[in-house]
């Protein structure tokens, strides 16, 4: 067996300091100079020179991966505190602080709410009011709602009001029956309707009324925190008090009404609506020394948010699931039933998404599907909205990351979505009378 110049009798490579020695081991024993015994000792310096240059050399791979490593770690720490720097400078909150709050003016009766937010991403918000002081109180949006020094408003300077009318409107005065050839149509739901974080102006109501013409003329009988049992009800006293024979039912998932176990449930979750102090708080956040980091604090929200935020879709699914809603599920159904056989009054109703993962994997388009089935099978004209807003950016829809109502751009696209399915599909809910009448 030979050994080459370049590697070991093991076969391992040789380095070039030890060649030298493996040459000269090779020519003495050519020669026949070196006894057997010293041959042997040569070896075994050999042996001994190649097994500490395999060590040398895995001590220099470790120390190489050790300073690679290092450096990375380094890198990692340099880019978080500049990251933290950065934070502090631009002076960027957590979104868990992002809290909206309520403001409420008592020098007049009734007394007139305000939400108030940190910022006007859409450019649709007030400046609060610079009279703010005596008669006025400042909320937050825990629940309940605790109260806050009148101070902290400079949180919170960018506001809108809700001007409520003498009939329970957001909306101007109606007489007791529409002007000679009008139809007028009553569109009730909760705070989608009502315009949330939205100037009235710009609402799905006033929108619609614009592209439906001089003739038709809308009312927004929305009302924030209302549920379907309770807009039902509500429905017979707003037709005969308007005058009205035309009514627009706008279903959101958290219309339904459900049991106990569900309502305790509700507790520990939100509706991906509004993005309140109870979870978002201080109180929330993680007791250590990391807590006082804005940019670990930023993370861990987001953490958070998204982990409310898969349960919320899980219990929005269990609330339409026979197995945990059955009986309000039944009373559903019968209400609906109900809505499409008002005497004297032609009904649709209009299933308005919710503000988070619009699209084609909307999270809740099971519940759409079954509530547009239960319509249906009662003999109500339904409209899906959620394939309006198919391609739209979620957040670009929002009032504010911490209030995922549907700003005004968002009213806009289901406003346009209603008329044009109302021209095409049920223009009759649109007609006057052969005598011009309603």
């Amino acid at each position: 067996m030979t050994c080459t110049l370049a590697e070991s009798s093991n076969g391992k490579k040789l380095s070039y300091a030890e060649r030298p020695m493996v040459s000269s081991c090779l020519k003495s024993a050519r020669r026949g100079s070196l006894g057997l015994g010293e041959h042997v000792k040569r070896a075994e310096r050999i042996g001994q020179v190649v097994k500490m240059a395999d060590a040398e050399r895995q001590a220099s791979r470790f120390r190489r991966i050790v300073f690679r490593l290092l450096s990375a770690i380094f890198g990692l720490l340099v880019g978080l505190g500049v990251a933290e720097l950065a934070m502090w400078a631009a002076d960027v909150e957590p979104t868990r602080r992002f809290a909206k709050r309520y403001l409420l003016d008592n020098r007049s009766s009734p007394s007139v709410p305000y939400h108030c937010y940190p910022s006007n991403p859409n450019g649709e918000l007030r400046r609060v009011p610079d009279d703010v002081g005596d008669g006025w109180e400042l909320f937050d949006s825990h629940i309940p709602k605790r109260k806050l020094p009148l101070a902290r408003l400079d949180e919170s300077p960018w506001c809108m009001d809700y001007r409520i009318s003498s009939q329970g409107l957001r909306d101007r005065v109606y007489g007791p029956k529409p002007p000679a050839g009008k139809r007028r149509i009553v569109c009730v739901g909760d705070s989608f309707v009502f315009g949330v974080g939205v100037p009235p102006e710009l609402t799905m109501v006033r929108s619609l009324e614009q592209k439906l013409g001089p003739s038709v003329e809308i009312v927004n009988a929305g009302r924030p925190g209302m549920n379907f049992t309770r807009e039902l009800a509500a429905v017979p006293e707003l037709l005969g008090q308007l005058g009205a024979s035309r009514l627009i039912m706008v279903f959101i998932a958290n219309d339904i009404s459900f049991g106990p176990e569900l309502s305790r449930q509700e507790l520990e979750v939100y509706d991906l609506i509004n993005i309140r102090d109870t979870y978002l708080s201080e109180d929330y956040m993680d007791r250590n020394w990391l807590s006082y980091s804005r940019l670990y604090n930023w993370i861990s929200a987001r953490r958070q948010l998204a982990r409310i935020g898969r349960e919320t879709v899980d219990w929005y699914k269990r609330c339409y699931d026979p197995k945990h809603n059955a009986e309000h599920l039944d009373l559903l159904q019968k209400q609906l039933a109900k809505a499409a056989s008002l005497p004297g009054c032609r009904s649709m109703l209009v299933l308005y998404p919710l503000m988070e993962g619009l699209g084609p994997d909307y999270p809740l388009k099971a519940v759409h599907a079954r509530v547009s089935e239960m319509a249906r099978k009662a003999g109500l004209p339904v409209l899906d909205l959620a394939g309006a807003f198919e391609g739209q950016t979620t957040s670009e829809m929002w009032v504010h990351s911490c209030d995922h109502h549907p700003n005004g751009r968002a009213h806009a696209i289901a406003a346009e979505a209603i008329a044009k399915w109302l021209k095409s599909n049920d223009a009759a809910l649109l007609q006057l009378s052969e005598n011009g009448k309603p």
